[in-house]
């Protein structure tokens, strides 16, 4: 049975809500209000979500992929539907080359079904993942020696 959550949204029924402080938090990163200026870009005429809930959902699963993504795109910079298979594409272009493009999707019926509590959550994780990643590379390079610098006299 939905109910509603701490910030007076509708989470589904397999959603856990959140408390005020971490939604807000969760709500203001990047990728997802990237992915949600894109889908409002769109508006509710293209056809791509039909209410507030349905196009927080998606957003919140294109952020999650976004992060995911195998590179990750740095940040949302368009979104795209298709149509004819039911996808929504998030894209980020290279500022330096046009030709470099990244892209990830999700599937809009799958998207509308994920709770926005759990895809805010898994964004958190894949945040804190990529931040654990980047500390380690950091403690790799200042642990190794660098080759050459005291060299031979």
């Amino acid at each position: 049975m939905p109910g509603l959550g701490n910030s007076g949204r509708t989470f589904s029924a397999g959603g856990a809500p959140l408390d005020p402080h971490q939604e807000a938090r969760l709500r203001d990163d990047p990728l997802f209000k990237q992915a949600l200026a894109g889908l409002d870009k769109l508006g509710p005429d293209a056809g791509v979500y039909t209410n507030q809930q349905d196009k927080e959902r998606i957003a919140g699963a294109l952020a999650v992929q976004a992060k995911l993504n195998r590179p990750p795109l740095p940040e949302i910079q368009d979104v795209i539907p298709n149509h004819t298979n039911g996808n929504i594409f998030a894209t980020y272009k290279n500022p330096g080359n046009d030709m470099d493009v990244l892209r990830t999707h999700v599937d809009k019926a799958e998207a509308v079904k994920q709770p926005l509590a759990e895809n805010l959550q898994k964004l958190e994780v894949a945040n804190q993942q990529t931040m654990q990643a980047s500390t380690q590379e950091a403690s790799r390079a200042v642990d190794q020696p660098s080759h050459g610098a005291l060299g031979m006299r």
